[in-house]
């Protein structure tokens, strides 16, 4: 991270000094299941998985608002909606997803709970805007 606290990725030098070569691990046993894995990265990641997951709670939201659809029917195309990009998040980190994050439990359902609020705000918001206006 620098100063500003937003991440940034080391340059192609730092890395060689470090003795990367073209993006492999430095040690024999780096990158392995089991080995310890990079702080910043993992944060970064994480970071990233709940941009992801946020975006999808605010386009779902406002996708099930414009659909009318209400009680469980909602809440069901949430759960929907955040298994297939678990799914696709599971798919696209592939067999070595343990490099990216610690479990493939910590990938398929990490912040699912927590953007619920975000869905329910745009689900509630878009459904007055069109069906009760």
């Amino acid at each position: 991270m620098d100063p500003s606290g937003t991440y940034s990725p080391p340059s192609a030098e730092a890395a060689k000094r470090a003795g990367h070569q073209g993006g492999t691990p430095a040690g024999p046993h780096q990158g392995s299941p089991g080995s310890a894995l990079n702080g910043a990265a993992l944060q970064h990641n994480a970071f990233l998985l709940t941009y992801c997951r946020t975006a999808l709670a605010a386009v779902s939201g406002c996708t099930a608002g414009i659909l009318g659809l209400t009680g469980l029917l909602g809440f069901a195309f949430y759960m929907l909606a955040s298994g297939y990009l678990s799914c696709l998040l599971l798919a696209k980190a592939g067999r070595a997803r343990w490099r990216y994050f610690p479990s493939a439990w910590a990938l398929a359902s990490s912040g699912v709970m927590g953007e619920l609020i975000t869905y329910i705000t745009f689900w509630t918001f878009l459904y007055g805007m069109v069906h009760v206006y």
